[in-house]
């Protein structure tokens, strides 16, 4: 192809991936979420796996925090959220809170007493499904315990009113959004492991995958295993 330029035709000309938003006049990915790359987030958050409407995957920030004022509603929820997600988060809260309890971790949480917010951010975006259990979980556990997670993690799976961790779709485009945003580490349901080694190793060069099956596991390699 020639290129007509206000000097000499040029047959050919590179470009970069710094390149791509000033051509497509967008962000290709949340460059202000990026900044936190190989730090840590902050307390009561963490990083889910999304696949959105338009078949892309995309990370899905997650936040807890204790609600400052009470209202008799032990958890309140934001962020354009659909019903299964609404139940998922419901089910994670319980299932965290009897998890800090039965292993007698050290919170400063006073259970049946303080009240706590869910917010996703990007209202734009409607987000539904259960897929974000484990990635909840994870980041009740910071908020319960005041332990940080590492930004470049992120979780996907389903998770049981038992602390199973569950199937979950869209895999592939999941991995896919972890090389966008430099993600290093994911922990992802053990159900998926099939298809997971059947994808190309491209797509999983240089992501370390951790494959689990229950909560306990998750527990295991987030805040002990990744802590060294």
């Amino acid at each position: 192809m020639q290129i007509e330029t206000n000097k000499k035709p040029i047959d050919k000309f590179e470009i970069v991936p710094e390149d791509i938003p000033k051509y497509l006049k967008e962000d290709n990915v949340d460059d202000s979420y990026l900044d936190l790359e190989n730090k840590l987030l902050p307390i009561g958050s963490t990083n889910g796996l999304a696949f959105i409407k338009d078949g892309l995957g995309s990370l899905l920030q997650i936040h807890f925090h204790k609600k400052i004022i009470i209202k008799n509603k032990e958890l309140t929820i934001t962020g354009n959220l659909g019903e299964v997600f609404k139940e998922s988060a419901n089910v994670v809260l319980n299932l965290t809170t009897r998890f800090i309890q039965e292993r007698n971790l050290k919170t400063n949480v006073k259970f049946g007493e303080d009240s706590f917010h869910l917010h996703l951010p990007k209202f734009m975006i409607e987000k539904d499904g259960p897929s974000a259990g484990s990635a909840m979980f994870v980041a009740l556990l910071s908020l319960f315990t005041n332990e940080s997670v590492p930004q470049n993690l992120a979780l996907t799976g389903e998770v049981s009113s038992h602390g199973e961790v569950l199937a979950i779709g869209g895999i592939r485009e999941k991995l896919i959004a972890c090389k966008n945003y430099r993600i290093k580490d994911v922990i992802f349901p053990n159900a998926n492991l099939n298809e997971v080694l059947k994808l190309s190793s491209d797509l999983k060069e240089g992501i370390n995958l951790h494959s689990v099956s229950s909560v306990n596991e998750i527990y295991e390699i987030v805040f002990k295993q990744l802590k060294n």
